[in-house]
């Protein structure tokens, strides 16, 4: 809940507020929440009007729900749901979240599957993962968690099962012993910054699971914010980038590619510098018009059961420029020539299965397939995964907050770095959040009221401009680089890096072959590649094809040609 605005409140709006603190018998929907909320924040501002004083106990109101047996609590600060179970029943009441991060929907799911568990004080800890598997899926199926981010959490309990058996008792593992088992854990993993994630997930699996098994009690609850830290690599942000001339010889390149799907998948994660995720979720429908198209908007995920596209779980329209306008409508032509008698959802589809969205990994593969090698610019450090094996999809990302934030910056004869920093933020669709010193314009963005009042982008479409702007702006700087490579010419892609080392390790295998056939003869040559050699576990002809083995088989024939002299 938002702090609370102490600016005077009139007898006539307290008593208002009051009627309608009272019209809510029972809480039995979320919009039921917000009308609380609004009269509470009223109700609250007069009393702390009245008497500046006042204890803050005093200022707390709640409401319930007897038929989903739940209680909804009112505070300045928060609005908390709790269970509202009857003695009857003999479940122990508990806390099941905050809002937004618990709504009315799941707190009532929470509190039906509550009535109907048989709680088991001697479970396994190995439970407490299955509840939590369970709980996220039913996040899931409500809505508040997107489906990757919960396969990101199960991979992470399924690395912490393993540090915990059948025979040890949920109940029983004391704060001492916990603290053995995260030892062990930050052991095993050398100490690295990801220890720190699967310690915060192990402490989220114990909350959910304390309440289930243990009666509420989390004996995680103990453990330090500084214990882990304290033991951790700090975890430090990518410095993994390119630059403007890989990302045109990456843009050329791809049009080598096996088919049109793939080229343009890939330009279309460079030109719009989207996640890659976005890059295989964006649909046909999502394009205002397939003839003509001039935006493409990603939706939210505000409806009941929906999943929001986009990280933020917010709508990101994208303008369509010229150059974008070439790309879409040569792949929906694609999708014309492809498909008589289906239409996929798709833009971009899976080339095996037309079904299923292009995926994440095939993107990767290709962006390393087609960079030119040594594109990758900046440090990396001995933690990192981005650009420790070359190119990866996210340097486009990267490059379009460059590119744009510079390209603004520049045109504006470098007088106005709030207006880049605002544009940049816009296009990659961040947060905008104004720092100390930065101008008006760009705190005019920070309105938390504004998804409830502010319709200025659906009446004057303001940010859609400036997002045109800025995207105008890297598109034709894409194009400018791509012209000037005419006159510097294409590097070696890291296919052909692949390509080239692969022919001189086959190469180098044949003239192997060549020289155990001259040393031993076509009669005998079957005989020695199918023979063990001193210090081999395998066959000659298995072992040829490893630089190891070939060096074994080079020591022994010329051991065997100076024992021949």
């Amino acid at each position: 809940m938002t702090k609370i605005n102490q600016d005077n409140v009139s007898v006539e709006e307290f008593e208002q507020a009051q009627t309608e603190w009272k019209s809510v018998k029972g809480i039995g929907s979320m919009s039921d929440i917000e009308k609380c909320v609004t009269a509470y924040k009223t109700i609250t501002a007069y009393q702390l009007q009245q008497n500046p004083n006042v204890k803050k106990a005093d200022l707390r109101k709640s409401k319930v729900s007897k038929k989903h047996f739940l209680r909804v609590l009112f505070t300045p600060n928060k609005v908390q749901f709790f269970t509202n179970f009857p003695r009857e029943l003999g479940i122990q009441n508990r806390d099941l979240g905050t809002r937004p991060q618990m709504d009315f929907e799941l707190a009532k799911a929470k509190a039906l599957e509550l009535t109907s568990t048989n709680r088991d004080y001697n479970v396994s800890p190995l439970a407490a993962f299955d509840a939590y598997e369970k709980d996220l899926e039913l996040r899931v199926s409500a809505g508040s968690l997107k489906r990757n981010s919960a396969n990101t959490y199960i991979s992470r309990i399924n690395i912490l099962r393993p540090y915990f058996s059948e025979k040890q008792r949920f109940s029983e593992l004391t704060l001492t012993s916990m603290v053995q088992i995260i030892d062990q854990i930050i052991e095993d993993f050398e100490g690295k910054a990801y220890v720190r994630e699967l310690v915060d997930e192990l402490k989220r699996v114990w909350d959910v699971a304390s309440q289930q098994f243990n009666d509420g009690e989390n004996h995680l609850s103990g453990l330090s914010k500084k214990y882990v830290i304290n033991k951790t690599k700090k975890p430090l942000p990518s410095k993994a980038h390119t630059d403007r001339k890989s990302i045109a010889e990456l843009f050329v390149n791809v049009g080598m590619a096996p088919n049109v799907n793939q080229k343009n998948a890939v330009r279309y994660m460079i030109l719009q510098g989207v996640r890659p995720i976005n890059v295989c979720n964006v649909k046909l429908e999502y394009i205002d018009c397939l003839e003509s198209p001039s935006k493409i908007t990603y939706p939210d995920g505000i409806y009941e059961g929906e999943e929001a596209d986009m990280k933020n779980g917010e709508e990101f329209v994208m303008p369509v420029t010229d150059t974008l306008k070439e790309l879409l409508l040569e792949q929906i032509k694609w999708h014309d020539d492809n498909f008589f008698n289906f239409k996929s959802e798709w833009l971009f589809v899976q080339p095996s299965d037309p079904t299923k969205p292009f995926s994440k990994r095939s993107l990767d593969k290709l962006v390393k397939d087609y960079s030119p090698i040594n594109c990758v610019k900046g440090k990396i450090s001995a933690d990192a995964v981005k650009g420790k094996s070359g190119a990866f999809n996210t340097m486009c990302r990267k490059h379009l907050k460059t590119n744009v934030k510079s390209l603004v910056y520049l045109a504006s004869n470098k007088t106005d770095l709030s207006r880049a920093t605002l544009i940049s933020k816009l296009v990659m669709h961040h947060s905008v959040n104004a720092a100390n010193g930065e101008s008006s314009e760009l705190k005019d963005f920070m309105d938390n009221l504004k998804q409830h009042y502010d319709f200025s982008e659906e009446e004057y479409g303001f940010e859609f401009l400036l997002k045109l702007e800025g995207f105008k702006l890297h598109h034709q700087s894409i194009l400018d680089d791509i012209d000037a490579l005419k006159d510097t010419g294409l590097r070696e892609t890291g296919r052909q890096a692949k390509d080239r080392m692969r022919k001189a390790e086959n190469d180098e295998k044949q003239q192997l072959r060549s020289e155990i056939m001259k040393i031993f003869g076509k009669p005998d040559y079957a005989k020695f590649i199918n023979s063990v050699l001193p210090g081999a576990t395998r066959v000659v002809k298995d072992i040829i094809h490893t630089e190891q083995g070939r060096k074994l088989i080079r020591d022994f024939l010329d051991l065997g040609n100076k024992q021949a002299a």
